[in-house]
């Protein structure tokens, strides 16, 4: 009959074994129990483990060691429960109380899974990245397209104002033309009825043409074509063609709203 001394599970248990069989004796006033070890385990190997144990202990060593924790008297300890047990996993410790040394390496072809999921974690992660970084330039990329539309939206509304004004003013002049006209056809019909060997003067017989006319309206002329110039370029930055800087730009900004200026000082003239 062999007695061994053996710390079991965080606790201490005295076993009294004869190869196959063991009664196990608590500390704390427990009854004792007789257990059949597994054919896989026998007190030999259980004692070995147990020496291993020992070597760097205090106060137990060796053979006599043993013996006198084994007649050592059994104390209860009310406060066991509450003592924290080591942070080890649970089947990890079982298989250590089982006499397995290396339970960690059981498992190889799970350390190499293990592996390959950290690799494609870390592969994950850096895609994270990258799709983050596009997603910022996206961003960037649309408050700008937002800016430049808000601006061609500005020059096109204030074009469809200019467009509006000219044809309101063009409107009223043509109405105006032609009363006039018509007036001075009258005028004419009544002074060749009382005076029928009156005639006008050569410069006064050829009509203006249309380069007389732009001519004498040359300001306007330039106006108009500084302010198409103006939307070409507004369109083309919109477009992302390659435009001028932005001192031109605000140069061009500056013009339309002078030419907006200009021609509503011209609707109020023309409307006194």
């Amino acid at each position: 009959m062999e007695r061994v001394c053996l710390n079991w599970s965080g606790g201490a248990a005295i076993l009294t074994a004869p190869r196959n069989r063991c009664q196990v004796t608590w500390f704390g006033g427990a009854p004792p129990r007789a257990l059949e070890l597994p054919p896989h385990i026998s007190v030999e190997r259980l004692e070995a483990r147990e020496q291993r144990g020992s070597r760097g202990s205090r106060g137990v060593s060796g053979p006599k060691g043993r013996v006198r924790a084994a007649e050592a008297k059994a104390v209860y300890d009310p406060t066991m429960a509450d003592r924290p047990g080591p942070p080890m996993n649970s089947r990890l410790q079982q298989m250590l109380d089982l006499g397995f040394d290396d339970a960690a390496g059981l498992h190889p072809a799970m350390d190499e899974k293990c592996g390959q999921l950290a690799e494609q974690l870390e592969a994950a992660q850096q895609r994270l990245q990258e799709l983050q970084g596009e997603l910022e330039k996206s961003r960037t990329d649309e408050a700008r397209t937002a800016q430049k539309l808000q601006s061609f939206q500005q020059v096109n509304r204030s074009q469809s104002a200019l467009v509006r004004g000219e044809l309101q003013k063009t409107r009223k002049k043509l109405a105006h033309v032609q009363s006039v006209a018509q007036r001075l056809k009258d005028q004419v019909g009544w002074f060749q009825s009382k005076a029928p060997n009156l005639s006008l003067p050569d410069n006064l017989m050829s009509m203006p043409t249309e380069e007389d006319a732009a001519e004498d309206h040359a300001e306007l002329v330039q106006m108009h074509e500084r302010w198409e110039k103006d939307v070409a370029q507004l369109a083309a930055e919109l477009s992302g063609k390659p435009v001028s800087g932005g001192k031109e730009l605000q140069e061009a900004r500056n013009r339309i709203e002078l030419l907006e200026k200009q021609m509503k000082q011209k609707n109020e003239s023309g409307r006194v």
